[in-house]
């Protein structure tokens, strides 16, 4: 497999690099000569037919054998004779004559490349190149507890000797600083030529299957360029915001993406259905793939607004923040990821169409609907939301409290958020003629509580007043509702001073002193630092730049960083509060009962009693909320 040693001397017993590798052997004009006997061949030819020639005596002219007698030497004892000057008479004839035939065969076994010769260099006068050192492709690997070594440029190499015995020397064309690097994996692409928006991946491409398997021993080749027949790759991008971050309920996420130089059959939905197949981070991993159509709409001659929207049940699993032992990868972000990618099994719309996209920037928005995690508190202290309550407590009285948190919903950059709320003891749907004995005005819509709130930007609001229960039906579910009327910056710009000095160390780390509006370059906690001999603050209440003269002594930066750090969560934080306008008439009954008591005592007759207030008490809370990023540009 990938991860076992190669033989590389079997890869590279043809690498194709060497010039004698480069010419094709076909087209060599001596392949096929005209005449390729040689003279062991002609002595071979001369043995078998001697055989089969009579011998006759010089005087009876009697067949006395044959001639294969005068050549019972074999071509090894022809040479060795040959060359000790010792070869019998006959046979030094008839090697006298093979050598004059060597001449005209070689002139006729070389008329090819003599022919060529000619035309190329006679005739049409082309001149031959200047001959060109070889080139090679040299592997270096540092010895066990060596250093990286700089080979610079010129740098001879011995590559042993030529047939010559002179030493072949290469020379190295650039510097180069070789080190422990190594290749780790080998994967590859492969775009069908017919369907270019299928890309099929190959994870290990120096395996037998490009998945992995076992290479053949004595045959150790793979395909460097995959095929068909590998696995679909799965091409797209990721997005990562807190606002992604969703624990329960309904949940949908709307991407608004903004394209330019995307293919114009973007505007057609036929093409954009089940475009993109998209996950999110969650507790257990991955949720999804699940697949979106998307709505392209035209902004101007060469720019698109794509958008499409991703859901969750409330029966799926929460929305986590991305963790890299869970989820994979190795993405630098503390926040959701939501991952989009191109559909790889759609043939008629896909990567061609999208592969020359830019994407200009970029807007999330999530929904929320039926959110049950809530702290509740009223001026007694927690309650319990399992179970019914009464938010006001037992006897609401005009600036009683009520609050409602949620840090999901309330640190977003809200458009609009809900509370429904299903009451469980109202008495009569008309509280009006419920409370008729009273005096004043006791309708529904009377029941009303002042609203304040902060999102986790810039919406806040103070005296919003809101009726507690329905104006038609005080029985019916109740739904507080609240809009952000303007989206205005993320929040104000903080302006961080700026620490001209070397870094801390922290923690065994450095801690970065050019603080930024970034709150990631905070380190979590602070505490006392060791800094130089002298510390420039140019704050701008300053007047003009202090340098302060420290000792070498420990000083705490921490109650600077603590108000920066308090200004920013500030901001964030957010808590929805009800504050009771109308009491509930607890005071007012006990006045008018006693009176009634009283009057009954004296002139007698039946009692009217006015109706029992009552301290209204919620069944179940749910919040929903809609919350956005800022338009974020790429």
């Amino acid at each position: 497999m990938s991860n076992k040693a190669i033989d590389y001397r079997i890869l590279l017993k043809r690498d194709g690099q060497t010039q004698q590798q480069r010419m094709p052997q076909w087209l060599q004009p001596s392949l096929v000569p005209v005449d390729a006997r040689t003279k062991e061949d002609f002595f071979n030819y001369l043995r078998s037919i001697s055989s089969q020639i009579n011998f006759y005596d010089s005087g009876s002219l009697a067949i006395n054998g044959t001639w294969q007698d005068f050549f019972n030497l074999n071509a090894e004892e022809l040479n060795n004779l040959a060359a000790k000057a010792s070869l019998p008479p006959h046979i030094a004839l008839w090697q006298s004559f093979i050598q004059l035939y060597e001449l005209p065969q070689g002139l006729a076994n070389t008329i090819t490349k003599r022919h060529l010769d000619f035309y190329y260099g006679d005739v049409l006068r082309l001149q031959k190149n200047a001959p060109s050192p070889d080139k090679a492709h040299v592997l270096f690997e540092l010895k066990k507890n060596t250093a990286d070594t700089l080979l610079k440029t010129g740098t001879y190499l011995l590559a042993g000797k030529d047939k010559t015995k002179k030493d072949l020397r290469y020379t190295v064309t650039h510097d180069i600083v070789v080190n422990k690097s190594a290749v780790a994996d080998l994967k590859s692409l492969y775009r069908d030529p017919i369907n270019k928006n299928f890309i099929h991946y190959v994870p290990v491409a120096n395996s037998a299957d490009g998945l992995g398997a076992e290479l053949d021993k004595l045959n150790p080749k793979w395909a460097a360029f995959g095929g068909k027949d590998q696995p679909l790759a799965q091409l797209g991008f990721c997005l990562a915001g807190d606002v992604l971050k969703m624990k329960e309920g309904d949940r949908a996420v709307t991407v608004n993406l903004s394209l330019k130089g995307i293919a114009e059959t973007v505007k057609n939905d036929q093409f954009t259905t089940d475009l993109f197949k998209v996950s999110i981070t969650g507790e257990k991993g991955w949720i999804g793939p699940k697949t979106v159509s998307a709505k392209a709409v035209s902004v101007n001659n060469t720019d698109y607004d794509l958008s499409f929207i991703f859901s969750l049940s409330k029966d799926e699993p929460a929305i986590t923040a991305y963790d890299a032992a869970l989820h994979g990868s190795n993405f630098e972000t503390l926040n959701p990821i939501l991952q989009i990618l191109i559909n790889n099994q759609k043939a008629d719309f896909g990567y061609s169409e999208l592969a020359a996209a830019e994407l200009l920037d970029a807007t999330l928005e999530v929904e929320a609907k039926g959110v049950k995690d809530l702290v509740l508190e009223n001026d007694l202290g927690s309650l319990d939301a399992k179970k019914p309550f009464a938010p006001f407590g037992s006897s609401p009285e005009v600036n009683a409290n009520f609050s409602v948190g949620n840090e999901e919903a309330f640190s977003k950059r809200l458009k609009e958020f809900s509370l429904d709320v299903e009451w469980k003891n109202i008495p009569d749907s008309n509280l009006s003629a419920y409370f008729s004995a009273y005096s004043g005005n006791n309708s529904n819509g009377q029941f009303s509580a002042t609203a304040a709130f902060k999102d986790g930007f810039t919406w806040e609001e103070k005296t919003n007043i809101v009726p507690l229960f329905n104006v038609s039906n005080a029985q019916l579910t109740t739904s507080w509702k609240f809009t952000n009327p303007a989206f205005p910056v993320k929040f104000p710009i903080l302006f961080f001073p700026y620490f001209n000095v070397t870094p801390y160390q922290f923690a065994g780390q450095p801690l970065e002193q050019k603080i930024s509006s970034k709150m990631a370059s905070l380190v979590p906690s602070f505490a006392s630092l060791k800094p130089p001999s002298s510390l420039n603050l140019p704050f701008a209440s300053f007047k003009p730049a202090v340098s302060l003269k420290i000792s070498d002594a420990y000083i705490s930066y921490k109650h600077i960083f603590t108000n920066m750090v308090n200004a920013y969560k500030d901001i964030r934080k957010g808590t929805f509060n009800l504050r009771l306008r109308k009491n509930f008439l607890f005071k007012e009954y006990r006045d008018l009962y006693t009176a009634e008591v009283l009057r009954v005592g004296r002139a007698g007759g039946t009692p009217a009693f006015p109706a029992e207030p009552f301290a209204p008490e919620i069944q179940s809370i749910t919040l929903n909320y809609k919350a956005t990023t800022a338009k974020t540009s790429f």
